[in-house]
């Protein structure tokens, strides 16, 4: 993320024009998965969208500190551009109608994930397959858009549904938690990310050189108050 989506120029500006941001270290943090250690000089390898969800998530809160919409794993800059995106215009609703605010939250990622293809049955099946042990483990069966793959395609296949997967528990996590506080979530952010702690690996190790930290990146909607302070 650091070497691709954020250093992005469209990515930054936007962030810096539309967005306070802050990004918080979750070393240690039992909720977190653990990858390899890079030197800020290592060439970024490849990664497929939605890999690393326990290691990197975007968090998108209102100048009160409350969540409404979240982006797990890796995405890259168009990806992420579009996350803000739909952040911006869900944030805008919310600011018109205050007191429906968790209504408007539930709602625009319920037609988000329609828009996408999703189907309603899909949807509500994806929910009852959440495993307790971790987000890898759920909805992998639930996908029917994408057909059964040869040997030859199995990894595309693969990595599509994870993706695929990765989004829908996201934006059900907005759906199932509208408007939570931060205090809240930080009391159990397993909530977002599962129970299962996973390990994270693009392009080769730096041999130790830096420590394996891996950032939260917490994005605060627009405001002055959306900082996140410990």
């Amino acid at each position: 993320m650091r070497t691709v989506s954020f250093s992005s120029p469209d990515v930054q500006k936007k962030m810096n024009q539309d967005f306070v941001c802050v990004a918080v270290n979750t070393e240690g943090d039992p909720s977190a998965g653990s990858s390899q250690a890079h030197a800020p000089a290592d060439r970024a390898g490849q990664c497929a969208p939605g890999i690393g969800n326990q290691n990197v998530q975007m968090i998108f809160m209102t100048p009160d500190r409350r969540i409404f919409h979240t982006a797990s794993g890796f995405h890259d800059a168009k990806a992420l551009e579009r996350e803000m995106e739909f952040a911006e215009d869900l944030f805008e609703k919310i600011q018109k109608s205050p007191r429906l605010a968790e209504r408007v939250v539930r709602e625009d990622h319920h037609d988000q994930m329609i828009k996408a293809g999703y189907s309603p049955q899909t949807l509500q099946r994806a929910s009852q397959l959440v495993s307790p042990f971790g987000r890898l483990q759920a909805g992998i069966t639930g996908f029917p858009r994408t057909s059964q793959p040869s040997r030859s395609d199995m990894p595309i296949n693969i990595f599509a549904r994870k993706t695929e997967q990765t989004r829908m528990l996201d934006y059900q996590f907005s759906q199932k938690y509208p408007m939570l506080a931060w205090d809240q979530f930080e009391e159990n952010p397993r909530l977002l990310v599962g129970e299962a702690v996973t390990a994270f690996a693009s392009g080769n190790a730096s041999g130790g050189r830096i420590g394996g930290d891996s950032p939260r990146n917490v994005s605060a909607s627009q405001g002055s108050g959306g900082q996140r302070s410990r």
